[in-house]
């Protein structure tokens, strides 16, 4: 590969948060057309808040003390975690398969390893 790491970088960054975006997207319109909940991404950063106390596991996060800023949290870490998830596909495409990214090889990609409603990376927020 002749491209300098900065493109890699940006590709990363780029494809994280646009697959993240088409997500949130798609999460609007199934909660419009079939009512189903949407993330409470503050109930996420309220989890993600609690890190730095070295604290991962709660009995119950809606029971948990709400934390300044945690919708904030939320919102950044699951774009954390989109970008993450972009760094691993990019890498396994460019340096793994020795193609590029394409919306074909995305697309599968993101179905397999992305959470899906009733998986244990939900947290269960919508039952909250």
């Amino acid at each position: 590969m002749t491209e300098p790491p900065a493109f890699y970088v940006a590709e990363i960054i780029v494809i994280g948060i646009v697959a993240t975006l088409v997500t949130d997207i798609w999460q609007r319109l199934l909660h419009a057309i079939a009512g189903l909940p949407p993330a409470r991404w503050g109930l996420i950063g309220r989890w993600v808040a609690g890190f730095p106390r070295g604290v991962f596991v709660h009995q119950s996060i809606t029971m948990a003390a709400s934390v300044r800023g945690e919708a904030a949290v939320g919102w950044a870490f699951h774009y954390a975690v989109g970008i993450a998830w972009a760094a691993l596909y990019v890498v396994i495409m460019r340096f793994g398969i020795g193609s590029g990214p394409t919306l074909v090889s995305g697309w599968p990609f993101h179905s397999r390893y992305s959470s899906r409603p009733g998986s244990s990376c939900n947290l269960r927020l919508a039952s909250a």
